[in-house]
């Protein structure tokens, strides 16, 4: 028998990361079960179901939602959530296979052995036009070419998707670019598949992905690739229908320090419905205060972390109010709307309609709308224009 790659080795114990995703997953799920009765999850990467071994055993995303479909099904609510697995690998796939077979067929519906991208076709025919949310979650890139996920975009029915984006890893397999024309023919190869995985993943012709790598690189600026990378995947979620979309940053775990730490990868939501946007906010905001508390939990900087965030969030939306809306009506839910898609402030719905009241409180802004305070319905105005802050 071989030595494990690295991907299996990935499941021999949670990283801090994947707690993240999970806190997540789990938050979301429920809400999204519990709104519609009958759905399905279906897990594209789901690796061996669990991690670690014996006593310190912890669930993967397979197991976390096939527990939470039963609590659900146990419930005085009329629940029906069925999980689809997907795993490419035999050796986690028998892993998988023997970790559900608890939850089999009733609640685990069907594991699959194969690539994502290979079952999804039959995937789509299995579930129909029942509601359905799609975990994405691979290893990389090259596991999920955005032309191969078409069939999950496409569906008129109730859709929604979570896609693990890897930035860092974006950045440096764009870095192999640097080496198309390298002495050695093994060099060049490597990065004639890896820049060619990366534009099947992006969706975007090589030769524009080429001429955007080259213009960060030389700025020294592969955050400003990432984010670029980034913001053009969204783009496209959007395209194919998804109008309501949110990235969801995840940092390397650093002992030393919460600053400046590197971003690990990104969560990619999409949705066609403004509820979901609202729900799934809530659930990564939730999910990064539970895992702050957990990683710190026998120091002081939970607290102080929870307040940072906090602070520098509304300052963020108050700065984004005065550029955004500033020669504007706007509504609590229009603001919430914009600032979870297009900022990367962390707070909860209900802390958007608090900053918000206490601008108009201030007299910062005026409620047009007469009547009881509305987060859709009652518009406000800023009571002189707003300043926009100085260019640094």
């Amino acid at each position: 028998m071989g030595r494990p790659s690295w991907a299996e080795r990935f499941f021999d114990k949670p990283r801090l990361t994947s707690k993240l995703k999970h806190l997540v997953l789990g938050a979301y799920i429920k809400e999204f079960g519990y709104h519609l009765g009958r759905a399905y999850y279906v897990d594209g990467f789901a690796g061996v179901g669990m991690y670690g071994e014996g006593n310190t055993r912890e669930d993967g995303s397979p197991l976390l939602i096939a527990r939470l479909a039963q609590n659900l099904k146990a419930s005085s609510q009329p629940f029906d959530l069925r999980c689809i697995n997907v795993e490419s690998n035999p050796r986690r796939f028998r892993s998988l296979e023997s970790a559900t077979e608890p939850f089999s067929p009733e609640i685990v519906e069907k594991n699959y052995r194969g690539s994502f991208a290979d079952v999804l076709p039959d995937i789509i025919r299995r579930i129909g036009d029942t509601p359905a949310f799609f975990f994405v979650d691979p290893f990389g890139t090259k596991g999920i070419p955005f032309h191969k996920l078409l069939p999950i975009f496409r569906r008129r029915c109730t859709t929604e998707v979570l896609i693990t984006l890897h930035t860092a890893g974006i950045a440096k397999k764009a870095g192999w670019f640097a080496r198309e024309n390298d002495a050695s023919t093994k060099v060049r190869d490597t990065a004639r598949k890896f820049t060619h995985h990366l534009a099947e993943a992006l969706d975007v012709p090589l030769e524009k992905l080429r001429e955007a790598w080259k213009e960060t690189a030389q700025q020294g600026a592969t955050a400003a690739f990432e984010q670029r990378a980034l913001s053009y995947y969204v783009k496209k979620l959007r395209r194919v229908g998804f109008k309501f979309t949110k990235s969801f940053k995840v940092l390397y775990y650093r002992a030393d320090t919460l600053a400046e730490a590197p971003v690990c990868f990104h969560l990619v939501f999409g949705t066609r419905h403004k509820k979901g946007l609202f729900v799934m906010n809530d659930a990564m905001v939730e999910a990064l205060g539970s895992f702050y508390r957990e990683v710190y939990s026998d120091s002081f900087i939970p607290e102080f972390e929870a307040e940072r965030t906090r602070q520098v969030g509304e300052a963020a939306v108050r700065n984004e109010i005065a550029q955004f809306f500033g020669s504007k009506a706007l509504t609590i839910d229009g603001v919430k709307e914009h600032c979870m898609q297009e900022t990367e402030c962390e707070l909860r719905g209900s802390e958007y309609r608090r900053v918000i009241l206490a601008m108009a409180k201030a007299g910062e802004l005026r409620k047009v709308t007469k009547g009881r305070t509305s987060n859709d319905r009652t518009a406000f105005e800023f009571t002189r224009p707003a300043q926009k802050p100085a260019s640094v």
